[in-house]
């Protein structure tokens, strides 16, 4: 959307050019008429009856004091700055959209990670209990395994949250909703354990 807004206020600097260059030079306006007239109602219809009418009008700028050619000079110059805050505009959009992907590509790293290390605590909880039913191990050293397990899943779901966010916030910065995207590269990206 910034694109597109950027990209409109382009177009009408460009068309502020065009209208300050055409008031440089002279304007022709041509102008016609016909009418019909007779002395009596009868012939008023007649071809004879019709008179043709047609004029012409020259403009020129002739003299201004320069402001028309400062107004030309103006208009550029409002062009050339709007192209500059459209090429700021698509490079931002293009860093924000680059650094989203990085953060789910990190996001996929850490969710793999916090995903093995849920199933390694939850392994060892499941171990320490099996160990303290046949008396090889404490009471306290089950309690800290359930602690360690129950760290392991936080994080796990943490990640998870992380993903999602950096997943709308991508959306947003490309300007569509989730359901629009037809390309099967940003699926790949998004698309993941859930």
């Amino acid at each position: 959307p910034d694109i597109l807004a950027a990209e409109a206020q382009v177009h009408a600097a460009t068309a502020a050019v065009g209208v300050a260059e055409a008031q440089l030079y002279p304007s022709l306006d041509l102008t016609g008429s016909f009418t019909q007239q007779a002395a009596k109602l009868g012939p008023l219809f007649d071809g004879v009856n019709s008179v043709w009418s047609i004029a012409a009008s020259l403009t020129a700028p002739v003299f201004h004091g320069g402001q028309l050619e400062a107004q030309h000079r103006a208009a550029i110059d409002q062009l050339a700055a709007q192209l500059g805050i459209y090429r700021q505009t698509v490079l931002t959009a293009f860093g924000q959209v680059a650094d989203l992907l990085r953060a789910l590509e990190h996001d996929a790293q850490l969710l793999a990670a916090e995903q093995r290390a849920m199933t390694v605590a939850q392994a060892s909880s499941s171990l320490t209990l099996e160990a303290y039913r046949a008396g090889q191990a404490s009471l306290l050293q089950v309690l800290d395994a359930q602690r360690l397990a129950a760290q392991a899943q936080l994080g796990y779901v943490r990640a998870k949250a992380q993903r999602y966010q950096d997943t709308a916030q991508l959306f947003a910065a490309m300007g569509g909703a989730w359901r629009d995207w037809k390309d099967p590269a940003l699926r790949i990206v998004t698309s993941g354990s859930r």
